[in-house]
């Protein structure tokens, strides 16, 4: 398949769930424990997407799997903003000639780890939150390709690279407990890599993606105070 084609299937995917997930909100009334509450949070989400291509040697590649760790604040409405470690993991075709005797394996690895903070916007629906979103970013980039000789097998082949980073997303939420969000994230990153002969110099690689992610606030987990006596 190719990659035009995995990202029109992303998409519609993507679309197909929000439109689902869209379709029971109606006039629903927000009941006491579906209130969000102004607070710090924890969100977790994990996905899959398309890092993007870059010629000669990042080229070929799979659908990636990405995800994202946030630590943030929230004002219980419209706006939102968190630290936010970005992860994401893809496979090239190795086009990489390999050292005199060793069998090169099939594919390469692409690892991004970006550091950075986001800030989303909310529009509340009852239960049901539309979101969008844009974050920055410092990624460490790494690539490797491997291969083996006589069975013991090792790395020919190894490049990394620290650049800016960037995305845009959007998404849905759904409020199940005063402390508990569910929702989808769909967007778009962009990341600038020099990785060798890979990128033949510096090189901006992009693609769409999509996460499930689950949020959970830390206010809303608080105790009541004890009643006096």
């Amino acid at each position: 398949m190719s990659r035009r084609r995995s990202r029109r299937g992303l998409f519609l995917l993507v679309g197909a769930a929000l439109l689902l997930a869209a379709a029971p909100v109606g006039a629903q009334p927000a009941s006491s424990a579906t209130v969000a509450v102004p607070g710090p949070f924890l969100a977790a989400s994990v996905g899959a997407g398309d890092v993007g291509d870059a010629a000669p040697g990042l080229t070929g590649g799979t659908f990636d799997l990405r995800g994202h760790l946030e630590l943030g604040y929230g004002d219980g409405r419209f706006v939102s903003g968190a630290l936010s470690l970005a992860l994401a993991r893809a496979g090239y075709a190795n086009q990489l000639p390999p050292p005199e005797s060793v069998q090169p394996d099939a594919n390469l690895r692409l690892h991004r780890i970006g550091v950075g903070a986001l800030v989303e916007g909310h529009l509340p629906m009852g239960r049901f939150t539309p979101t969008v979103g844009a974050g920055a970013y410092v990624d460490r980039l790494s690539a490797s390709a491997s291969g083996a000789v006589l069975g013991v097998r090792g790395e020919y082949f190894e490049s990394t690279d620290v650049a800016p980073g960037f995305e845009l997303r959007a998404g849905l939420d759904l409020r199940v407990h005063s402390a508990v969000v569910v929702g989808l994230r769909a967007g778009w990153s962009w990341t600038r890599a020099d990785l060798d002969e890979l990128t033949g110099g510096a090189r901006w690689l992009s693609g769409p993606g999509v996460e499930l992610r689950v949020s959970f606030d830390v206010s809303g987990f608080r105790m009541a105070d004890p009643s006096p006596p």
